[in-house]
């Protein structure tokens, strides 16, 4: 199925990609082009993506920063028992500067993906931060 090309004042120039089934764009954050997507529904509408993004958008800063605290909290430990040599520590303050957000997801129902560059911090791995509905994060894990 394909659908319109969406133009936002916000989000920018929406556009459809039938291979993932959502709507791809690029907002600005801090000074860099970060892709977002929204997904489509069960009944083929964008609305609920796109009325979230409209909200979340313009407090990503906030989001983002939570979103590194969040991994912090969940990742550390993990990275500091499993991923390095015995002795070996890194800081929550290192952690958090070398993730780098690089992409968004907005689903259905509100939920939101934040995808991070791990900074090498798990041999390349992508570190996935997801939020529900009510802004509470409620997952991080590696994949890839």
């Amino acid at each position: 199925m394909s659908y319109p090309d969406i133009k936002h004042e916000l989000l920018g120039y929406l556009r459809y990609d039938s291979e993932f089934d959502w709507y791809e764009s690029q907002v600005i954050f801090y000074e860099t082009q970060l892709p977002i997507s929204l997904s489509i529904d069960d009944n083929d509408k964008v609305e609920s993506a796109l009325d979230r993004a409209i909200c979340i958008v313009p407090e990503l800063k906030h989001y983002a920063k939570s979103a590194k605290e969040y991994a912090v909290e969940q990742l550390l430990k993990l990275k500091n028992e499993t991923w390095l040599d015995e002795g070996d520590k890194i800081t929550s303050e290192e952690f958090k500067s070398r993730i780098i957000l690089e992409g968004l997801v907005f689903l259905p129902e509100g939920k939101v993906e934040f995808y991070y560059n791990d900074g090498n911090l798990f041999l390349g791995h992508c570190i996935i931060i997801k939020m529900d509905n009510n802004n509470y994060f409620v997952d991080a894990s590696i994949h890839g």
